[in-house]
């Protein structure tokens, strides 16, 4: 059940994901931020 490879490549693909579903989150959140600053400025 040795493997030769080890899962550093595994690792550094799904730490790409998590970083970028938190860039999209991170951008998501700043958008709905400034829109709703925004809004309650034109009121």
């Amino acid at each position: 059940m040795l493997s030769k490879k080890p899962d550093v490549e595994d690792f550094k693909q799904s730490l790409k994901l998590v970083l970028l579903g938190f860039t999209i989150i991170g951008l998501v959140g700043l958008a709905i931020h400034l829109l709703f600053t925004f809004i309650r400025g034109l009121m």
